[in-house]
């Protein structure tokens, strides 16, 4: 969601060492539009596209609604699930819990 892309930019800036945010696009785009939307809005996090994406998100448990976020631990572990926006404190305090 193009609002919560100044927030994940933060994050991802202020946990760089210990975290990774992955933007996983759900839509058929091609490379130059995505590079473009990147630059565009600035984005500093990765972003995947492809057909795999479709893939990975039925693989993560569905995506009932967009935006929906994963948070995993650096042992692959759930720790939550969202979906729709959601406050950047909230997330930052799931993000310290995950990284510790």
């Amino acid at each position: 969601c193009i609002v919560e892309i100044p927030h994940l930019n933060k994050l991802q800036e202020k946990y760089n060492n210990d975290f990774n945010i992955v933007g996983v696009l759900l839509e058929d785009k091609s490379n130059e539009e995505i590079q473009k939307f990147i630059e565009q809005h600035k984005i500093s996090y990765k972003v995947s596209n492809g057909e795999n994406n479709y893939l990975l998100a039925k693989v993560l448990g569905g995506v009932n609604g967009i935006p929906t976020m994963f948070l995993y631990n650096k042992h692959s572990k759930l720790i939550n699930q969202y979906l729709g926006l959601i406050p950047e404190e909230m997330l930052e305090i799931d993000i310290q819990k995950a990284i510790l």
